[in-house]
């Protein structure tokens, strides 16, 4: 049993100074005879310390940065100091971030989900069992006080009753008093924590009409600067108990919103990072990028399908063409080369490029790719470069002429139209 500084220093003063015995120490002072064992021979205990310090998952990258500019903040002239918002700014500009908007958000909007009605009835619900059962675990607490406070006082009644020439019968009778002691001052104790817990939250009629009643505009008061932050505040504690951050990986937190009726809601944020490279998907983005592109989709296309299966950039949440231009450039990728060498060049081993073959007969891109679709071309004229769609047309003066023609003649063709120069 853990007994205060004050309760210990009061049976050494009883029997160091006033020379009483322990057992009628622990008589006066309602303690168990190894209870007091123990206060009179124990030394004050060490106030508690940390074996070792508590992880900081998110803001323990930039501690030693803003300690920092914390001890610069002491060479400074006081008017010249930073003040918080000014560090924050200053990590942030070096490439830093808290990510607070993005979980400030989050939960936003899960409260906004919570006021509707339908979230009303169902968390008006939960805080009356809740109630109830509170009720029952004080009504539990009392009558493990009382069946105790009761045991110990039959068990003092016997040892005083016994014979004191009878003293082993008195020693076990004083041995099952002990016992009764310490079960009683564990059950008051555990009433006394039980107590003391944090106020048990209720969702009062009044609040819950006001919350139905601003619950459909409030979005959009939310954003207008009407309310003031003390307002926001308030509103989101009388829902919200608490919220929790957990950082699982470099780009992605945890966030869990306990309710008031202590339930909890799980959320995942991906906050932005300072370079695509620290990624925790990153080697699976670039396999995707040159498998997709192999499998002859466009880049539009290949962002399409990589943001629809949940790829990201470092401070989008969807993918991007120029993003993935970047990365072909930057990993070296095969695909990325040979685009850009029929881009810029008109003929190939021999072979007409699309880009080249258009300049020279004079005609739009699209002009060309329309009779490849329509299959104007034989399998001798045309040949697709494997895993790419990218079509080179065979050099021949006899196809060349024919294509020439076509595009002369061809009533469909705009001549005023602006011709490739891709």
């Amino acid at each position: 049993m853990r007994l205060d500084a004050e309760a210990k220093e009061r049976i050494r003063r009883s029997y160091y100074l006033e020379h009483k015995s322990m057992r009628q120490i622990a008589r006066e002072e309602g303690y168990s005879r190894p209870t007091i064992e123990k206060a009179i021979a124990n030394q004050t205990p060490p106030p508690y310390s940390l074996t070792r310090p508590k992880p900081a998952p998110i803001f323990g990258p930039y501690k030693e940065r803003v300690e920092a500019l914390l001890h610069q903040n002491e060479q400074m002239p006081r008017k010249q100091r930073y003040t918080v918002h000014r560090i924050f700014e200053v990590i942030r500009d070096e490439g830093m971030s808290l990510y607070g908007p993005s979980i400030e958000e989050v939960v936003i909007t899960a409260f906004f989900d919570a006021i509707r009605p339908a979230q009303l009835d169902a968390l008006s619900a939960l805080l009356i069992q809740r109630a109830k059962e509170e009720e029952r675990l004080v009504q539990h607490h009392h009558d493990q006080v009382r069946r105790a406070t009761y045991e110990a006082h039959l068990a003092r009644r016997r040892y005083e009753a016994v014979d004191p020439d009878n003293r082993l019968v008195a020693a076990s009778l004083e041995r099952g008093w002990e016992e009764k002691l310490l079960a009683q001052r564990q059950a008051e104790e555990e009433a006394e924590r039980f107590q003391q817990r944090p106020i048990f939250p209720t969702l009062a009629p009044e609040l819950r009409q006001q919350l139905e009643q601003i619950g459909p505009a409030l979005p959009a008061l939310w954003t207008s600067g009407k309310i003031s932050n003390e307002h926001k505040k308030r509103l989101l504690r009388s829902l919200i108990s608490r919220v929790i951050a957990t950082k699982i990986a470099v780009d992605l937190i945890e966030i869990k919103i306990v309710w008031v009726s202590g339930h909890f809601s799980l959320v995942q944020v991906i906050p932005p990072i300072h370079r695509q490279t620290d990624a925790s998907n990153y080697q699976e983005l670039i396999a995707r990028i040159d498998l997709l592109t192999k499998q002859g989709l466009t880049d539009p296309e290949i962002a399409a399908q990589l943001s629809r299966e949940g790829f990201h950039t470092a401070r989008r949440g969807a993918v991007t063409v120029a993003t993935i231009h970047k990365l072909r450039s930057r990993d070296d990728q095969v695909s990325a080369s040979v685009l850009h060498q029929h881009r810029k060049v008109a003929m190939v081993n021999g072979y007409w490029t699309i880009p080249g073959l258009t300049r020279e007969l004079g005609v739009g891109d699209n002009w060309l790719y329309s009779r490849i679709r329509q299959g104007r071309f034989s399998e001798a004229d045309i040949q697709q470069l494997p895993n790419y769609r990218v079509y080179l047309i065979r050099n021949d003066p006899v196809l060349v002429e024919r294509l020439r023609a076509e595009a002369v003649t061809s009533r469909r063709y705009d001549t005023t139209r602006k011709q490739s120069h891709s």
